[in-house]
């Protein structure tokens, strides 16, 4: 795996949104520090809280995202094309980037592995599959879900024993 690419793709890098954050800190930063070339992709928000400290060889590029639901932000379309990744590692599910980043791989035909986060859960699924698009106007997000269909594989969620 010598010379491997990493792309991260999660919505937010603040602490005040937990355990997928703290946990990608510390991935991206053993990845970093292990010889790995490792970008973090995100389009955070003032109400994140503070952002996660990362390893000084991982890149964090950030991308404005709207005030709207989903982080709509077009602007990490070039921010992907930039990075030459050979793997996509996808951090959560149902935001505008986390369809931009599994439509990116698909296009690049790179391997994109889904850490769901928990959101495949029943309650998370009913809110991502009813989006908002306008005041009083909901209809099903079938997008997200073709973006991230092909070539992709799901690291299941931990499961309490």
């Amino acid at each position: 795996m010598e010379g491997l690419t990493i792309a991260h793709a999660i919505p937010y890098i603040g602490r005040a949104q937990g355990g997928p954050v703290v946990g990608l800190a510390a991935l991206a930063s053993a990845q970093a520090e292990a010889g790995y070339r490792v970008a973090v992709f995100c389009a955070p928000r003032p109400a994140d809280g503070p952002e996660m400290p990362f390893a000084a060889a991982v890149s964090v590029r950030r991308a404005p995202a709207s005030a709207g639901s989903f982080r709509w932000c077009p602007a990490i379309g070039p921010e992907f094309a930039a990075f030459p990744a050979g793997v996509a590692h996808v951090h959560g599910m149902w935001t505008d980037l986390h369809r931009r980043a599994a439509a990116w791989a698909r296009r690049k035909r790179i391997p994109c592995l889904v850490a769901p986060c928990g959101m495949l859960d029943a309650a998370a699924s009913e809110r991502a599959l009813s989006v908002s698009h306008g005041p009083g106007r909901h209809v099903p997000d079938t997008t997200t879900v073709a973006a991230m269909t092909a070539r992709v594989s799901t690291i299941p969620d931990f499961v309490a024993m």
